[in-house]
This record gives structure tokens, sequence and C-alpha cells, in this order.
């Protein structure tokens, strides 16, 4: 079962010392989070996790509060500086979507198209929709991230994978009584699930030494 330890420092040094101390299958680097998010370059290079580019805006739960032209620009400068995956908001209009996508591919970097919600969890329909607009848009993986209230909120989002989504998902909820959804994502199919290393990027994430721990007692 892979872990994605998610990397939220404020300088390229402090980045790249997070990164190199990883022993995890792959590092989500939140761009959104560092001081000046026009400093990566070279900070990819010989790095042996595959490295998740992510921009986060404020509207997804993130740092960023700049305007489209520059949120894509700083995607293709990750990509171009060799990240293996770019994390790209399904919020974003259909063709910048589609114009990082392209790139993605250009570039050989998977794309995930990602939505977050921090207030609740949508209707079934909804996210399915989010799922099939990821396809169609030629994602390579969808992430769905809502916030849960109650158990029937978790039943919707775990009962995503039973839907035979039509590309690899995944999909937990947010919350300190939902993080065991990260957990079962992994056993419902998901490729990863995120962790912290030092700083939480969401409400409900487990540390690494902690999803470690429970997966260790689940015989993982």
């Amino acid at each position: 079962m892979k872990l994605c330890a998610c990397v939220a420092e404020a300088t390229p040094e402090q980045v790249r010392a997070r990164m190199e101390r990883a022993d995890t299958d792959l590092v989500e680097h939140r761009i959104d989070y560092m001081n000046d998010i026009g400093s990566i370059d070279g900070l990819y290079a010989g790095i042996v996790p595959s490295v998740v580019a992510t921009l986060r805006t404020e509207g997804q739960g993130g740092r960023f509060a700049g305007d489209v032209e520059t949120l894509k620009a700083t995607l293709v400068a990750a990509m171009d500086e060799g990240c293996d995956y770019v994390d790209v908001e399904a919020t974003l209009p259909t063709d910048v979507c589609t114009e990082l996508i392209m790139h993605a591919g250009a570039r050989g970097v998977r794309t995930m198209l990602s939505y977050h919600n921090f207030a609740t969890t949508p209707a079934h329909e909804t996210l399915r929709n989010i799922i099939e607009r990821s396809d169609d848009l030629g994602a390579d993986m969808v992430k769905i991230v809502p916030t849960a209230h109650d158990a029937d909120d978790w039943k919707r989002v775990l009962g995503l994978y039973m839907d035979d989504p039509p590309l690899p998902l995944i999909a937990f909820c947010m919350g300190e009584a939902s993080a065991f959804t990260r957990i079962a994502s992994l056993y419902y199919g998901a490729p990863f699930t995120y962790v912290s290393m030092g700083t939480s990027t969401a409400p409900g994430q487990l540390s690494l030494d902690e999803m470690r721990s429970i997966l260790g007692v689940l015989g993982r």
C-alpha cells in the first residue's frame, strides 16, 4: 500500500530537505506553502520518491490567492522541472484543465484532477459527475475529498469505489472522525493515500508514523 507524504515548507531548502528524508513511495510538494512559489528551479532533481506537484487555491483549502495565469505558469514550471504527477483542481475552468493536462501528457507527467470540499459532502450524482468529467478531460486519476458529518457521508464517498470508476480513484473524507476513511480507501483500491510529514495540510490527516503503525497492526 503506497503512501504520499505531504511536504509543506516555506523555503526551497526546507522543501528539499523534507523530500530527501522521505521514505515513502511519493511526496506531495505543496507549492502554495512556499514564501516564493517561483523558487522551484532544480528542486525535484534526484528526489527518489515520485513527486506530486500541487498548488492548492484558497477556494480549495490552500494558500494560493493569485490569478489563473500565475497558477498555470507555476504548474507548468513544476512539470518542466520534472515532477511525476501534477494536481489540477477540478474547479478550474475546463480550458485551463485541458491546457494543463495536455502539457502534462507532452512531459510524461501523470495528471490528477482533484476536488475538495471543506464544508460538506455533496450528493452522489455530483461526486460521480466529477469522476466522469475527469475521465472526459483525459486525466490519469481523480481525487475526491469532501468533509463528512455522519455515516451517510462516509458511505457516499467510499461507495464511489463500488461504481466501477473509469480511472484510478482516491476518495476519502476530511475531519478528525473521518480519519479511518484515509486507511479504508487503500483497501477499496486507491493507488495511494496522503500522510503528513511535519505540517498537516488537512483536517484528520494522519502522520506518516501514525499511518504506518495502523497499517502494521492491520498486517500491511
